[in-house]
């Protein structure tokens, strides 16, 4: 097995679930804040059709933004042809792979009035 086989069998794996113990996941998430991974990613891409990225659209690369992204995971687009049980791969360049910090000093909204 070579390090390419490995790294697509880890994403691929990443996906799956015991469906009598949990629900599928919807998406597997990849943030990569130093953009490490950007330069193989045309080789990954030509193993793993369901791998998208976050970014500008380019069809040819499965990239778009965020809207795209969601009708790319609802396989509302026709360029959704990874078979239907494959969980997608969402590339995330420069993203940290840290929950964002939510902000507990902002006082909470108050109720509305009926």
């Amino acid at each position: 097995m070579t390090v390419l086989d490995a790294i697509i069998q880890s994403l691929s794996r990443s996906g799956e679930s015991n469906r009598d113990d949990q629900v599928a996941p919807a998406v597997i998430l990849w943030p990569d804040k130093e953009r490490q991974w950007e330069p193989v990613l045309p080789v990954l891409r030509e193993r793993l059709p369901q791998l998208l990225t976050l970014g500008p659209y380019a069809a040819n690369c499965k990239a778009g933004p965020a809207i795209w992204l969601r009708c790319m995971i609802s396989r509302a687009l026709q360029e959704a042809t990874w078979p239907e049980k494959t969980t997608p791969i969402l590339y995330l360049p420069g993203v940290n792979g840290l929950v964002p910090h939510i902000d507990t000093t902002v006082a909470p909204r108050p109720p509305l009035l009926h």
